[in-house]
């Protein structure tokens, strides 16, 4: 009995200790870049989702359906921000979105200045100045980002 225990508290510990996120590793860059770029202030929950819009077609235009419609019935603020102009983006976005989401374009190429530029989108939910969940924008994370922002759509 004893070392049944032993092996359900193992094996709980190995669990949690597996299913934890890792910390963004860029945070202290972000929040700089979201504050000092932007003018955003970071102290209400809000979700803040960075498309890298210039790269491939296919790949953009999934995430870009899916975030226009997750984004279009949501009461918490998001903002999205596009790493470059693209009116077929922006159009997309734009037709979806609601009064509580804001869409901004990239400056002065903030988003490498600050190295924010990575191979995939990229989805935050900030909290008292804090990035309490993140996630990269891919079709495999869906589920993620619905399961641990689940509060995202009414």
């Amino acid at each position: 009995m004893n070392k049944l225990l032993q092996i359900l508290l193992f094996s709980i510990a190995t669990i949690i200790f597996f299913s934890c996120e890792k910390p963004f590793e860029r945070e202290q860059e972000l929040m700089s870049y979201l504050k000092e770029i932007h003018s955003l202030k970071l102290n209400d929950k809000q979700h803040i989702i960075i498309l890298q819009t210039n790269f491939c077609g296919a790949c953009t235009k999934s995430v870009v359906e899916y975030v226009s419609q997750k984004t279009s019935d949501t009461k918490i603020p998001v903002t999205i921000i596009l790493s470059e102009n693209v009116n077929k983006v922006v159009n997309q976005i734009n037709e979806n979105k609601n009064k509580s989401t804001d869409l901004l374009i990239d400056r002065d190429y903030g988003i490498e200045k600050y190295g924010l530029r990575y191979p995939s989108d990229l989805f935050f939910t900030i909290e008292d100045n804090d990035i309490a969940f993140w996630s990269y924008i891919t079709e495999d994370k869906f589920k993620k980002i619905n399961r641990n922002i689940g509060e995202l759509v009414y």
